[in-house]
């Protein structure tokens, strides 16, 4: 109980009328009498209303005639399943490239380009895991290598230059 006294410390600014819990109830009574006594007003039923009331019960049902929208039936439904598949494959068929492109089909200028423009590191494309395996394919192949095929790949390379010099 000690701790309630922190609840009335500091005012609100809101002050009560002097006799306002005094005449509460007497104002409260006077309100509700006043609100039963407005809600008798408004629509009034005439007397003996229900004395002369006779309950008018019509002797035969009006039928309208009922016009049904068409049905479909099941076929057209499955027809046009069917023809949405159709034309929905068409149309992928026709947005797909004709042909897959193949390493082999791209130029050599093509395949620099790509790496030139997307390669920032040339360490990014080797596959240091697998450098082993092709170390030892590079060695068998140079071991395995005929002089003969040696002096004719430089004499063509030299031919070559001959020509690009002339």
């Amino acid at each position: 109980m000690k701790h309630k006294s922190h609840i009335n410390s500091s005012k609100s600014g809101f002050e009560v009328p002097e006799g306002y819990f005094d005449s509460i109830d007497q104002t409260m009574a006077c309100k509700v009498k006043s609100k039963s006594e407005n809600s008798n007003f408004g629509y009034k039923v005439p007397e003996s209303y229900f004395k002369d009331f006779s309950l008018a019960v019509p002797l035969k049902e009006s039928s309208s005639k009922v016009i049904k929208l068409k049905e479909l039936s099941k076929w057209v439904a499955a027809a046009s399943i069917l023809a949405f598949a159709v034309l929905g494959a068409l149309y992928i068929n026709d947005i797909s490239p004709d042909e897959n492109l193949q390493f082999s089909d791209l130029d050599r200028d093509m395949i620099e380009d790509y790496l030139d423009y997307n390669m920032e590191n040339p360490e990014e494309f080797i596959d240091y895991e697998n450098t082993s395996s092709i170390n030892s394919i590079v060695n068998d192949n140079i071991v395995n290598l005929k002089d003969n095929d040696i002096l004719e790949y430089l004499n063509d390379e030299i031919e070559d230059q001959d020509y690009g010099n002339e």
